[in-house]
């Protein structure tokens, strides 16, 4: 059964008027390092965390650890 999963690069608070102001060519800068693993997220809980690699002309993630064998996750 495919589940759609979101692979999250970092966050940020910002104010509304802020968000407002944004247009084509604007920069966020987020709160992660550049080497820092991403999340991939299922139905909004965090299930591995991984790098981001390239693979031919596509972008892909190397899982560099799986929280789901975790003992102490559960299923919702």
């Amino acid at each position: 059964m495919p589940v759609e999963i979101a692979v999250v690069l970092g966050d940020l608070e910002m104010p509304i008027a802020e968000i407002l102001r944004m247009k084509p060519g604007s920069v966020v800068q987020l709160d992660t390092w550049i080497d820092a693993p991403v999340e991939i997220r299922m139905r909004g809980r965090t299930v591995a965390r991984a790098q981001i690699v390239t693979l031919e002309d596509t972008y892909a993630l190397r899982i560099v650890e799986n929280l789901i064998a975790a003992p102490d996750f559960r299923s919702e």
